[in-house]
């Protein structure tokens, strides 16, 4: 699915450790913040950028936030740079969407539909951090 989207390299996490090759990548989106600093750094070249998404929910207290501050906090002193990316929509923005996806210029990815009464399933699934596309339930 990546690939189809525009992907330059694809790595399937199931299949490969991408901070043990020698690959270097200008950018990194971080969706899942397994990765500690250390080991991104490594597969970084300089002025790359790593964007961070999400983090792992492993810490009860400060959630993804723990993974987005070390992160940040180990990039303080090297070439490289860490973002986040933040959602925020607003009505604008929200119609051009809406455009471009009635133009078919977007299409989004809807991985799975979900009837309202198999809502407990499409959230276990959800939990499960392997969703690849959107989820729908459809009431």
């Amino acid at each position: 699915m990546v690939a189809a989207l525009g992907a330059d390299h694809v790595v399937d996490y199931t299949r490969e450790d991408f901070t043990r090759g020698v690959r270097r990548y200008d950018l990194l989106v971080d969706v899942a913040g397994s990765r500690p600093w250390s080991d991104v750094k490594r597969v970084l070249r300089p002025g790359a950028t790593v964007v961070i998404v999400g983090g792992p929910k492993a810490n009860r207290l400060l959630g993804p936030l723990g993974h987005m501050l070390q992160m940040t906090v180990g990039s303080v002193f090297a070439s490289q740079k860490t973002t986040f990316f933040i959602s925020k929509e607003n009505p604008d923005d929200l119609a051009t969407l809406t455009g471009l996806i009635e133009s078919g210029k977007v299409a989004p990815f809807v991985e799975e539909t979900y009837s309202l009464d198999q809502i407990s399933e499409a959230m276990t699934y959800l939990g499960t951090g392997h969703a690849q596309g959107k989820l729908v339930v459809t009431i």
